[in-house]
């Protein structure tokens, strides 16, 4: 636990964030500790739909099984990754990559390059993983739909949010944890690459919102980053994309009526993107990593925390040097 402080630029003095509610005031937001309550809300009940956006690998489909143990509802998940269907026999007991790759190249009767074996071989190692957490979700008590697509593309996004209101609907909930990173300083990032970073947070969360503006939502969330708080060196588009999460969670909470909003700056998990290569980064830098099961478990108390409880929550791995951050 840390002891509540502002925010300043760098030598500066000046607040890295700066409100103005009106004329003539202005407010900076300030970091304190929170300790959750011991009071646990139910904000979807059982069967519900919630909508998920990433849910299938990494990080939010570990935090998933444990919303799937909270709620038990029907999660309906939009992912990038296309589900393939059953793999040949000849491939099924190989678990390491290598040997997938290995096994691919000797029954191919036209060699591939190596870049394509590379791409097929960690098409097959995501689709196991995938199947394997809708199977963890579903044995934790959730019934499980996926959906693959470019939901990048408003033009398939929009579509494929109408069809999830007419099959599954009414929605109940909505957790956004889809992201991208193309790492670059800003003097040689590209636009195409900030576009897809920013709009992967901030324009999806924002269009699915307006497109669930007529169900009847109960609980929000957004998977940001503790990178919108902090900032990070390379990651100025993946900054502002989940800073605006941050405040469309803020903008949407309020009200005994409305939804629960949660916007959840999490710091580096001890997986997902994280190789082992980020590990020993963020090591030499004082930064700890969240561990999944503990992370997990954390998403799953606050998602059942009351409405009135705080919106943005910046959550970091136990072994975080707060001033290597500042």
């Amino acid at each position: 636990e840390y002891a509540p402080f502002v925010l300043n630029v760098a030598g500066s003095g000046f607040p890295v964030e700066v409100g103005l509610p009106s004329p003539g005031f202005y407010q900076t937001p300030k970091l304190a500790p929170y300790k959750l309550k011991n009071i646990r809300v139910r904000h979807l009940r059982e069967g519900q739909t919630l909508l998920v956006t990433g849910g299938g690998r990494g990080v939010t489909a570990a935090a998933l099984k444990e919303v799937a143990r909270a709620f038990k509802p029907h999660l309906v998940i939009m992912g990038r990754t296309p589900l393939s269907g059953d793999e040949p026999r000849w491939l099924e007991n190989l678990a390491d990559e290598a040997a997938v790759r290995k096994a691919l190249f000797d029954r191919a009767q036209v060699k591939p390059n190596p870049r394509d074996l590379a791409k097929e071989s960690a098409r097959i190692m995501a689709g196991r993983e995938i199947k394997a957490n809708l199977a963890a979700m579903e044995k934790a008590g959730a019934k499980v739909t996926y959906i693959s697509g470019d939901f990048q593309n408003a033009e398939a996004l929009v579509p494929a949010v109408t069809e999830v209101k007419r099959l599954y609907g009414p929605i109940h909930g909505f957790i956004h944890g889809a992201g991208v990173l193309a790492d670059s300083l800003i003097l040689d990032k590209k636009d195409e690459d900030f576009d897809r970073v920013f709009d992967t947070k901030a324009g999806m969360a924002g269009l699915i919102l307006s497109e669930l503006d007529d169900q009847p939502l109960n609980l929000v969330i957004f998977f940001s980053s503790s990178t919108a708080r902090f900032c990070r060196k390379g990651q100025a588009d993946y900054a502002a994309g989940n800073e605006v999460i941050n405040k469309l969670a803020r903008s949407r909470a309020g009200g005994r009526l409305g939804p629960k909003c949660l916007a959840v700056n999490w710091g580096p998990w001890a997986g997902g993107m994280v190789d082992a290569g980020l590990a020993r980064l963020f090591e030499e830098e004082g930064i700890g990593l969240i561990p999944l099961p503990e992370g997990a478990r954390l998403l799953a108390a606050l998602a059942c925390a009351p409405k009135n409880d705080p919106v943005e929550v910046v959550v970091l791995g136990p072994t975080t040097d707060m001033s290597a951050l500042l």
